[in-house]
């Protein structure tokens, strides 16, 4: 088990115990030694099918539709055909074999059921992002140069009055062969391979996640994407492996602001044990659940976002607030969510 460094002096945290005012909860974040380094973690968000004004759950979140990508089937990808992509590659092949390195950086959670694979198949010729009922990973000859990522599709459900996930494609950017540039081919494959499985996350449902704030900043580039972050929860809880659910529990209530719901906060729950913490946002009535948290005792952490999303930045995102500790550490039980807890957070930043 990894330890996390002590807060440096002067650093965001250490000025959080300073300002505590509970020598027994100073004293339990103290003992969770929290993260000095901006890589620790990332919070999970899951794809909320628009209803925002809501508690976001595992059991309301966006899945693929059962008939494409149901529990215990597989789902294909194919490496779209282009010329484009000999000037970043060999060969077809050494694309296939990134896109198999993403996928299973999330297909070997212990905790999921997630099996997906590279079709063997070379698909179609594709230059930009086209539904066409397969998923795809492409090289983006139409696009910006830099323009990359997943685009996720989605079909309606008018039975269930929801939507469902129907297909998603990954556009890898003709700006590789620059970001490449002197790479040989095994470095090549898995700098790729790093991108790709963030970009992965989206095709589970997993919607943007946010860093732990730390001394050095929020956020960065080049973390690696193998490391146990909370994002893997997120990922376990929409596609859960046979009987993790049973498991974990789950913490919720709501954050408030001037007794008002402040919207789009973010949320963290470290474990007194001084395992990684796991994060969640709150929606934009105020309302947070985090989910997935194996049994023992937690300390609740919340902070406004500092531009993760930008739905969520456009849609009035509380960010003139100070970081807040919950009084006193929630106990939680397998299969069982501890709730009604309310953080009041105070303005100013």
């Amino acid at each position: 088990m990894r330890r996390h460094p002590k807060p440096a002096p002067g650093s965001p945290v250490a000025a959080l115990l300073l300002r505590l005012r509970r020598p027994l909860l100073a004293a339990a974040l103290a003992a969770l030694g929290f993260a000095s380094r901006a890589d620790r973690s990332d919070a999970y968000r899951l794809f909320d099918n628009g209803a925002a004004d809501r508690v976001v759950a595992s059991d309301q979140a966006v899945r693929w539709a059962p008939d494409i990508w149901g529990p215990g089937s597989n789902l294909s990808f194919r490496i779209a055909a282009a010329p484009g992509w000999t000037t970043i590659f060999r060969s077809a092949a050494e694309v296939a074999s990134a896109a198999e390195e993403g996928l299973a950086e999330w297909g070997n959670l212990p905790t999921a059921d997630i099996r997906w694979s590279v079709s063997s198949a070379p698909g179609a010729p594709q230059g930009t992002w086209t539904r066409d009922g397969a998923s795809s990973v492409f090289y983006n000859s139409e696009g910006a140069e830099f323009e990359r990522g997943a685009g996720v599709w989605y079909s309606r459900d008018p039975a269930r009055a929801a939507w469902d996930i129907a297909e998603c494609d990954i556009a890898a950017p003709r700006s590789w062969a620059l970001e490449f540039e002197g790479f040989n081919p095994d470095q090549k494959r898995f700098a790729a391979a790093e991108q790709l499985a963030n970009w992965f996350a989206p095709c589970l449902g997993l919607g943007a996640s946010a860093r732990l704030p730390s001394a050095e900043g929020v956020g960065g580039f080049g973390t690696p994407w193998n490391v146990d972050t909370d994002r893997n929860t997120g990922a376990s809880l929409l596609r859960p492996g046979s009987g993790w659910l049973d498991t974990v529990g789950s913490i919720s209530g709501t954050v408030t602001s001037d007794s008002e719901p402040a919207s789009y906060i973010h949320v963290w729950a470290f474990p007194t044990s001084g395992s990684p913490p796991i994060g969640a946002f709150a929606n934009r009535s105020g309302a947070f659940r985090i989910e997935g948290l194996p049994p023992g005792d937690y300390v609740l952490w919340a902070h406004p976002i500092s531009g993760y999303d930008h739905r969520m930045a456009g849609a009035g995102a509380v960010t003139d607030v100070q970081d807040t500790v919950l009084a006193l550490p929630v106990t939680v039980s397998a299969g069982r969510n501890a709730g009604g807890h309310r953080i009041s957070m105070r303005r100013g930043r």
